[in-house]
């Protein structure tokens, strides 16, 4: 086993060598002739080839569904950095500096700490970690819509959109796709595949867009009251087809409920059968063409 002198003790001996006298035919030499220097008593010490660095922004914020891009860097003596925290996945791997996340659903409306580790490089220097504190925001999840045939017209504003994850944000139309520009008139009269989009309030913005099949048959020269919802001459469902437009006739038959015009009721002509009623309350008018 390899033992090493200490420095006082090294020194102590030099000194006492170098001061001793002749004694009888032995003769100690002085130190000089020897050359001793303080490093020749200790073992050899490795050096560092360079500090290890790691480098990320502070914090990334992005949409859940998307992927994430790292922008991870390393320096100095690391060769190698590994990403580690998260559930999603890194599809580039974990060693990719500039590699992309997927979160995980489980991560959506949640922040959490994502962390760039380099090796140790040669020598006594040791590894650098670098932390991303990560915001995935809630996206919109808007659930698919069955095929629509309509009357005459349809507002798309009486389509049943239901958002999953219930987040705050504001619904477009559109009637083509790559969406352009918005639909401002919501009641359409053309048979087509229209597109509906939810944009959130966040920053960034998170969107989901969904497809709905709108069919619309020619309205009929005469629209007839059946009252099989309500008693409101607006409600689509009580009539054959739709809401009368200025174009149709009206009939309103014996033997259906009372029908109550609350606001403006447009019409070619109405008939009123024996026995029926057509009601006008004071906020409603009926227009007839003629």
């Amino acid at each position: 086993m390899t033992k090493y002198l200490s420095l006082t003790y090294l020194f102590c001996l030099l000194c006492f060598c170098a001061s001793a006298k002749h004694a009888g035919n032995t003769t100690f030499a002085t130190a000089s002739a020897y050359n001793f220097s303080a490093s020749m008593a200790f073992s050899s010490v490795d050096s560092c080839d360079g500090i290890a660095t790691a480098d990320i922004l502070d914090t990334l914020i992005a949409c859940g569904g998307e992927e994430i891009g790292l922008m991870g860097s390393i320096g100095g003596g690391a060769s190698q950095g590994t990403w580690v925290g998260g559930l999603g996945l890194f599809p580039d791997g974990i060693h990719d500096l500039s590699g992309t996340y997927i979160p995980d659903t489980s991560e959506y409306g949640t922040s959490f700490p994502l962390l760039l580790i380099t090796d140790d490089p040669p020598g006594v220097c040791v590894a650098d970690t670098d932390t991303v504190i990560i915001t995935i925001l809630m996206p919109p999840l808007l659930a698919p819509l069955t095929s629509v045939v309509a009357c005459g017209s349809f507002d798309l504003l009486n389509l049943s959109l239901v958002d999953s994850n219930n987040t705050l944000g504001q619904i477009y139309f559109y009637d083509g796709f790559p969406i352009t520009t918005p639909i401002t008139n919501t009641v359409i009269d053309s048979t087509g595949t229209y597109y509906v989009l939810k944009v959130t309030n966040t920053t960034p913005s998170c969107f989901d867009i969904i497809s709905v099949s709108i069919t619309i048959n020619p309205a009929p020269l005469q629209e007839v009251w059946t009252g099989a919802v309500d008693n409101d001459w607006h409600n689509p469902g009580n009539w054959t087809c739709n809401v009368p437009i200025i174009t149709q006739n009206v009939l309103i038959p014996n033997g259906t409920i009372d029908c109550i015009i609350s606001g403006a009721a447009l019409s070619k002509s109405t008939t009123v059968e024996v026995g029926a009623k057509l009601i006008i309350q004071s906020a409603g008018y009926k227009e007839i063409e003629q």
